[in-house]
This record gives structure tokens, C-alpha cells and sequence, in this order.
């Protein structure tokens, strides 16, 4: 049995490292079907199609799913895919801390934990960004499933450092993909008059944590669906840009020889020139103001998929 603490090799490589045996991946997709504060709006909620076994899914939860389907051997070891839509922040901190708690189970004789058996860590937030309404000077927020907008639109920061409190992240990489629809790209766009002072005291900062890769777009998923004209295609139902490209460069990826393979965060720049082009294309009359996913990486190591 392969062991769950790291090895002197391991720690010193240059890549991270995956366990032949035991090693898994853990696909967690968080999603939020539609935004605070404007439930009864269904035309800009997210679009979804039928799977067979959840019912309707939002198109980027479908797109993921048959990416990381087990049976096409995609990855360098096997997925797990765990599907978490409309939940509370309070029951997102909840899932996470079961993974704590399996990797705090040891297995009786062995060194090995039960919840360490993941060698790589993907959270994946498809919701929506910071609503108009809210404060403007106010740090980036995603949108949970949640009666008031108070408990519902918590800050990004704050959710990452949930994550950064897990013992059993430790060490490993942890990529988060958030598809988070800024619906002000769907209307006319707005100038601000005269300056604009920023308080000091609400400037976001990101932390600075080691083994983490995100990457961020706010294009509104339904961009991703509108004809020429401005209106949705009556045949086609499309994955969010920031998933279409995400997709498309792993199974490029994946298909060349293995001593040709790029590292995931190499590979962010052809995700972003992916979305540079498809939103050149969308022809849409704010794509002026719709920009290439932020990424942001303090990843140690290489990561090859």
C-alpha cells in the first residue's frame, strides 16, 4: 500500500507527484443556478439540458462531468466527481469539512489516512458575480443558494480560505475554476461620473497560499449561446466560454505524447486564448469589456494532468 506522506524525492521533485495505486482525484462542482436577488428573472439563469442521470444540468456541469466521465481514462489516475448544487456557503463549509474528518479516520496499521487518498484537488463554482446593487468598492463575491443576500454573497477570499484551512490539501494542488456571470455585461454599460475614491479598507487582497491555481471568468454563460442577432440558438446549448476552453485544451492536451504534454498552468494561456477568440467571434456589442480569465497560480511544482 502506497503511503500518504511524502517521501524526501516527492517533496524535492519538480512535479507533483501522483500515486500509481492509490492516488485519485477529487472533481468538486459547486453550482448556482440562478442569482440572488433575481430568482424570478429565468433569462439569465443558467441554461440547462437533460442528463440522464441528475435530471437537467446546468450545460457546464454536463460539459464537466463527461470530461471527467472514469470510463474514457482521461486523467493519469481516477476521478471522483462530486456534483453539489444550490447550497447554503454554511453547507459548502460543511462538505469541506468532511473531507477533513475522513482524512482524521487512520486506517488501523497503516500510515496511510482514509480522506488522503486524493493526490489533487479541483473545486469548480459555476454562480454568478457581485449583483449592481451591491456595494461596488466592496470585495469580488460569489453567489450561494441563500434567502438574504447578507448570508448568500460571501466573499471570494473568504471561500478560499475554507479550503486553505484543510490539513488534507496540504501539500497537494488544488485548481478552482469559477464561472462567475457578471449580468452587467448583458446590459448597456455604465459610466461612472465623475472620480471614484476607493477606501483603502475594502481592497481585496488575495492570499498568498502555496499549491493554488484559479482561474476566473465573468462572461456571463449565456454569451456563449446567442446568435448573430443577440438571441439564443434555438438548436445548440453551449458550456460557458472559461468551460468550453478548459475542455477543449485538456483533451488537446491529452492527445499528444506524453514527453509533449504541457503543465496545467502553461496550458491556462491557450484557455485564455481560447476565450479571447470565442468572445472576438460572439460578435457581442460588450465584448469590448468582457476580458480573458484572471489567473492567479502559487503552484510549487508542475502539474500534469
Amino acid at each position: 500500500m502506497e503511503s500518504s506522506v511524502f517521501t524526501y524525492d516527492e517533496i524535492h521533485s519538480k512535479d507533483y507527484r501522483w500515486r500509481d495505486m492509490t492516488g485519485k482525484i477529487l472533481f468538486t462542482i459547486f453550482s448556482q443556478t440562478f442569482p440572488l436577488g433575481n430568482a424570478d428573472n429565468s433569462s439569465v439563469w443558467k441554461i440547462t439540458e437533460e442528463d440522464d442521470e441528475y435530471g437537467n444540468l446546468d450545460v457546464d456541469v454536463k460539459a464537466l462531468r463527461q470530461l471527467t466521465d472514469e470510463n474514457q481514462k482521461r486523467f493519469r489516475v481516477p476521478v471522483d466527481f462530486v456534483y453539489k448544487p444550490l447550497l447554503s456557503f454554511d453547507e459548502v463549509k460543511a462538505y469541506l469539512e468532511t473531507l477533513d474528518k475522513e482524512g482524521e479516520e487512520a486506517r488501523e496499521g497503516e500510515e496511510t489516512r482514509k480522506g488522503e487518498k486524493y493526490d489533487c484537488f479541483f473545486f469548480v463554482f459555476l454562480t454568478y458575480s457581485t449583483p449592481e446593487y451591491a456595494n461596488t468598492f466592496n470585495e469580488e463575491k460569489l453567489h450561494f443558494n441563500d434567502r438574504t443576500l447578507e448570508k448568500g454573497i460571501v466573499p471570494q477570499a473568504k471561500i478560499l480560505d475554507e479550503i486553505k484551512k484543510l490539513k488534507v490539501v496540504v501539500g497537494k494542488p488544488k485548481i478552482f475554476l469559477i464561472q462567475a456571470d457578471d449580468l452587467g455585461l448583458l446590459g448597456e454599460k455604465q459610466y461612472i461620473k465623475g472620480p471614484t475614491f476607493v477606501p483603502e479598507t475594502v481592497i481585496m487582497k488575495i492570499p498568498q497560499d502555496a499549491d493554488r491555481l484559479i482561474i476566473k471568468s465573468t462572461i456571463p454563460q449565456i454569451i456563449a449561446n446567442l446568435d448573430e442577432t443577440g438571441f439564443l440558438r434555438a438548436a445548440t446549448k453551449r458550456p460557458s466560454f472559461l468551460i468550453q476552453a478548459f475542455i477543449e485544451t485538456l483533451l488537446e492536451n491529452n492527445n499528444r505524447k506524453l514527453s509533449e504534454r504541457e503543465d496545467l498552468f502553461t496550458l491556462s494561456t491557450c484557455i485564455n486564448g481560447k476565450i479571447a477568440r470565442m468572445v472576438k467571434e460572439s460578435k457581442h456589442r460588450r465584448s469590448g469589456d468582457m476580458y480573458v480569465p484572471l489567473v492567479t497560480s502559487t503552484l510549487t511544482k508542475s502539474l500534469y494532468l
